[in-house]
């Protein structure tokens, strides 16, 4: 059974969101309710772990985690997506005839790999096109078992392109269109989204002081390709993730040289909860997308 990116048909009344990068670990767990409002009910982040496996398991056992459906983030650097025309076939056989396709574009052999597509929203272009994530299956197989054996209800593992999507679907900037800006030590993402669908996502390595005018251009040249490609409106607003150690110039920044409105995003706004600080955010995203996580894009 393959648990890449399986999509339920609805949400949870409780859903976990779950990281495992090396020896840190991230756990949120959100409940649904009548109310649109998600309620963060629980929320760890354990870095530096030297025995993880047994921490986790008294977490779990302590918090009676085991029995709820869990969402694993997948890290960057273990999956690729790679943009290719879609195959003329049914929906039931996309994956199978998909494969053949992507064996060209990637490092390693197609069998070894375990793949997965979402469509792209319609463009200029006639030809049909899709997103394949790409994964080697053993990396893939490793973190559900780990997630398994720890005892956690799996049922998906996501990226986090599509966290950072099931995040800003809850943004009122997503009604029209918006740009999300993920900054971390090592990487930026940029997402583009509009109506809780993905159109776009860009990642750039390096720390954010060396590659500041790198990021820039990535996002002036997305701004265009969405609105050209897709024949889409303007974005006019961009939606940065909260940051361990924000810089208070940075939207400032930011906005002078986008020309577009650009804000720090609270997830304290978008939660019922104690208030979690601006670090704790920081270290809670995208796992929280993770727990949003719903249906197909």
């Amino acid at each position: 059974m393959s648990f890449l990116f399986p999509w339920n048909k609805s949400l949870p009344d409780t859903q976990l969101g779950v990281g495992w990068y090396n020896n840190n670990i991230r756990l949120i767990r959100l409940s649904h309710t009548n109310d649109a409002t998600p309620r963060l009910d629980f929320y760890k982040s354990l870095p530096n772990l030297k025995r993880p496996t047994t921490v986790l398991r008294q977490l779990i056992k302590r918090h009676s985690l085991k029995r709820i459906p869990c969402v694993g983030v997948m890290g960057i650097g273990y999956y690729q997506i790679l943009l290719i025309e879609a195959p003329p076939v049914l929906e039931s056989e996309l994956v199978a005839a998909t494969r053949w396709r992507v064996q060209e574009l990637i490092d390693f052999n197609i069998e070894e790999a375990i793949i997965d597509v979402f469509d792209v929203p319609v463009s200029r272009r006639q030809e049909k096109m899709i997103y394949v994530v790409v994964a080697r299956q053993k990396a893939v197989q490793r973190h559900v078992d780990n997630l398994l054996g720890l005892g956690f209800k799996l049922i998906a593992l996501d990226i986090p392109e599509l966290a950072l999507r099931n995040i800003a679907a809850l943004l009122p900037e997503d009604k029209n269109g918006m740009a999300l800006l993920w900054l971390t030590p090592k990487f930026m993402m940029l997402t583009i989204t509009r109506h809780a669908t993905l159109y776009l996502s860009r990642t750039v390595e390096g720390e954010i002081k060396h590659i500041l005018p790198l990021i820039i251009a990535e996002i002036r040249r997305s701004l265009t390709y969405y609105e050209n490609h897709f024949n889409q409106p303007p974005i006019n607003h961009l939606v940065i993730a909260p940051m361990s150690h924000p810089s208070a110039n940075l939207c400032k920044y930011l906005a002078t040289h986008l020309g577009i409105a650009v804000r720090l995003l609270d997830l304290n706004a978008l939660l019922n909860s104690v208030r979690l600080s601006v670090a704790q955010q920081a270290q809670c995203f995208p796992i929280l997308g993770a727990a949003l996580r719903q249906k197909s894009p």
